[in-house]
């Protein structure tokens, strides 16, 4: 199984689950309608996200059967490690997706009021103060955002690298 790229990612599909992840891919393209490449980073970041978190939820179902019982009441050490690190990832990726759905939606309408500016008063007319381009300060702070996602894709990348599968000895 090649993994698809999306973005700069490689999301894990198996085989047996690329025409479900193709029609998942064209569901959120198609309901998030991103427009220029900073909106279609944005949804990228959801799209990875979502897609992890899907896999996550099998994961878990998988260690559940794996124990016998709810990973949570396990005894078994090994069980406990690894549905925490199920859980680490959870939490990651539900972060980066409302994370990135916030900067999304703070983006689509801000291009969808200028265009609503736009067309009201003609092409030379300028977008409210309000709605202007980024201040440095909102530069400076969308610039830290996305390095500490990449900080964090990476740290997440690195220990799944360092960690193997999940579910090897």
């Amino acid at each position: 199984m090649t993994p698809p790229k999306l973005g700069t990612q490689r999301l894990i599909v198996p085989s047996d689950q690329a025409a479900h992840f193709s029609t998942f891919i064209h569901r959120y393209m198609q309901e998030i309608q991103a427009k220029g490449s900073v909106e279609n980073t944005l949804l990228d970041q959801m799209i990875d996200s979502a897609w992890n978190l899907r896999r996550f939820t099998f994961l878990e179902a998988d260690l559940y059967q794996l124990a016998g019982i709810d990973p949570l009441l396990s005894n078994d050490r090994d069980i406990q490690q690894k549905y925490a690190r199920i859980m680490r990832h959870k939490i990651f990726h539900t972060r980066v997706w409302h994370r990135a759905f916030k900067d999304l939606k703070a983006l689509q309408n801000h291009r969808l009021q200028r265009e609503a500016a736009l067309q009201a008063d003609g092409p030379t007319a300028a977008a409210p103060a309000a709605e202007g381009p980024l201040t440095p300060a909102q530069q400076a702070e969308l610039e830290q955002l996305y390095a500490d996602i990449e900080r964090e894709k990476q740290d997440l990348e690195s220990f799944v690298n360092s960690n193997g599968n999940l579910f090897t000895g």
